[in-house]
């Protein structure tokens, strides 16, 4: 009997299949409250990618987003301001042509990257200061 059958016959469950760590205190945080349907879903999106180690590497890039079911260039890129202007992202390297851009998730410390210039052995927590309610038509200084 292998590993994974013997893993899933002791505790009842396969080996395989990720998951994302979504802690209550965020989600009981204002901040994530006043977040629009499609920024929950961006986050949510964007939790998937992260895999331990590419915090500050992670993409909202369309072409990624595409087969989640994000339609609208628009729509995602005002989705990624609001969550930018919350702090539950940080923009880790502003996108331009042929380069995409690269963010990090504040609830978990952002990874040591080449290709970006942010490090940190503890999560920013950026969201925990609360704000006024996005409005997209704002301009933002960040």
């Amino acid at each position: 009997m292998n590993a994974d059958k013997r893993r899933q016959k002791v505790k009842g469950r396969k080996s395989e299949g990720n998951f994302i760590k979504l802690e209550v205190s965020v989600l009981n945080d204002p901040n994530f409250m006043k977040l629009s349907p499609r920024a929950t879903k961006l986050i949510i999106d964007l939790m998937s990618f992260y895999n331990g180690f590419n915090n500050g590497d992670i993409t909202p890039a369309m072409t990624m987003m595409k087969p989640r079911g994000w339609t609208s260039n628009s729509n995602l890129t005002l989705a990624l301001r609001e969550l930018s202007y919350y702090g539950f992202v940080l923009i880790t390297r502003q996108g331009y042509k042929g380069v995409c851009t690269l963010v990090a998730l504040t609830m978990y410390p952002i990874d040591e990257s080449n290709k970006h210039r942010f490090k940190g052995k503890v999560p920013r927590h950026d969201y925990k200061v609360t704000k006024k309610k996005f409005n997209p038509k704002w301009k933002y200084e960040d």
